[in-house]
């Protein structure tokens, strides 16, 4: 469960928000005022299985890229698509063709910007039958993307183009009213090439081998433990308006034992 995905909170107590499923510990404070401690403690019901665009397919790790990783859009409290690292988006060609510029200036966790090629550099990775991606099926709406998986074309065909370092050209095959909530999924979000070939089949496999550029950064996750931690990424484009230090994130499989752990507030 991610934080982002709970909107409702059930209690405040002594410190202790329970949102949902999950229970977060804040330092106390008075009633009008920020808690001086920006902490919260999570918890998930599985560990995180990936943080590569291309192998992500359950919720636990796409939750946790959304929260270190930034696409084009992401989806607001109604499920519509908002701007993230888009800035402006055109839609011409009878919808067929999506023009989006993006935020100059942001960086990943490794200092090397964030561009356009970042983002088709992920989109032609994921649908080349090397990476056995299995949701290829989300790209079905852009040109050449479906033949592309079948091994049928190359990557390079796919209708999405870098023009210029901080806009990109997307040609669909055919029009989608709901194509940019589609982009608004961590399947559509970028890569760094220099990190994913710095660590070949290994990136994404654990904090060290994967480079962020969301409002935080990953500790402490070496692949298969059952506890890390997001710290806040102080490059990140919008570092200002992130006000968590950290969230602090623990494997719980029972609802019982999560029940107690709030309980006793721990």
């Amino acid at each position: 469960m991610s934080l982002l995905d709970h909107k409702k909170a059930l209690a405040v107590c002594g410190g202790i928000i329970l949102i949902g499923g999950i229970f977060a510990v804040t330092a106390h404070s008075k009633s009008t005022k920020t808690a001086t401690a920006q902490h919260l403690n999570l918890y998930e019901t599985a560990t995180i299985a990936s943080l590569d665009t291309a192998k992500i397919t359950d919720s636990v790790s796409s939750n946790t890229l959304s929260q270190v990783g930034e696409g084009l859009y992401r989806l607001d409290a109604n499920s519509q698509a908002e701007n993230a690292l888009a800035t402006k988006t055109t839609v011409t060609n009878d919808g067929h063709t999506y023009t989006i510029k993006l935020k100059p200036n942001t960086k990943w966790s490794n200092g090397q910007p964030v561009t356009a090629q970042d983002f088709v550099y992920s989109w032609e990775r994921t649908l080349n039958p090397k990476s056995k991606s299995e949701f290829t099926y989300q790209f079905a709406n852009i040109k050449n993307a479906t033949a592309i998986a079948a091994g049928k074309k190359a990557p390079s065909t796919l209708g999405v183009k870098a023009v210029g370092k901080y806009q990109l050209k997307i040609t669909l095959s055919k029009p989608a009213s709901y194509f940019k909530r589609m982009l608004a999924s961590t399947t559509y979000y970028p890569l760094n090439k220099t990190a994913v070939e710095k660590y070949g089949n290994q990136y994404g496999s654990s904090a060290k081998k994967t480079v962020y550029n969301g409002p935080f950064v990953l500790k402490n996750w070496t692949g298969t433990n059952d506890n890390w931690k997001l710290v806040k990424n102080p490059a990140y484009s919008a570092a200002k308006t992130v006000k968590l230090s950290s969230i602090n994130y623990q494997v719980i499989k029972a609802s019982s034992t999560a029940y107690n752990l709030y309980q006793s507030k721990n």
